[in-house]
């Protein structure tokens, strides 16, 4: 990865990071974007380069959850007499 993709990558670790943080707190209708970027240390505009709308940062983290699920699934149906 170059430096430019890996900026890009922390910085929407960072919104979904700050979108996580004050939608748990608030809730999705009382969480503003103006919030969040303020939070993740960017501006509006970049918001819109990773996210059309505030509902998407959920979708984002829902797909993030079932990924890390399916993963520990997997590590124990490989070591099932694990814990």
């Amino acid at each position: 990865m170059t430096n430019r993709q890996l900026a890009a990558l922390e910085t929407k670790k960072r919104l979904l990071e700050a979108g996580k943080c004050l939608i748990c707190e608030k809730g999705l209708a009382n969480t503003a974007i103006e919030e969040i970027t303020a939070a993740a240390g960017v501006s509006k505009g970049t918001f819109y380069t990773y996210f059309n709308r505030k509902e998407d940062i959920l979708f984002e983290l829902s797909g993030v959850a079932q990924s890390h699920s399916r993963r520990n699934c997997a590590e124990r149906r490989r070591y099932p007499g694990e814990q």
